[in-house]
């Protein structure tokens, strides 16, 4: 909790603090605050669109959620920024997986 508190002090002190939101918003998917979490991965998307970690977030918590066409979406995004074609064979192996859901 100690952990928490220091972070939203950082946020306070500077709202855009993309580490900040990012692990804010990984605790709030931890702690089932999905509305909360999804609103700090937005936020950091807002500050930087090219911030790939806050897809790849956003997409557990709406797998979380059973939104899975959503989940999909922030993986393709995801998936558009990241160069490893490891990654991207791991990301679409998943995106397969998820689809199976629809």
């Amino acid at each position: 909790m100690e952990g928490i508190g220091m972070l939203k002090s950082v946020e306070a002190k500077d709202p855009n603090n993309i580490k900040a939101l990012i692990n804010l918003g990984y605790f709030g998917i931890k702690s089932g605050q999905y509305e909360k979490a999804e609103g700090r991965f937005n936020q950091v998307i807002a500050i930087d669109k090219t911030y790939a970690e806050a897809y790849l977030y956003l997409a557990d918590l709406h797998e979380r959620q059973k939104l899975y066409k959503e989940a999909i979406a922030d993986l393709e995004n995801f998936k558009s920024l990241i160069d490893d074609p490891k990654k991207v064979g791991e990301v679409d192996d998943y995106i397969l997986e998820l689809s199976k859901n629809i």
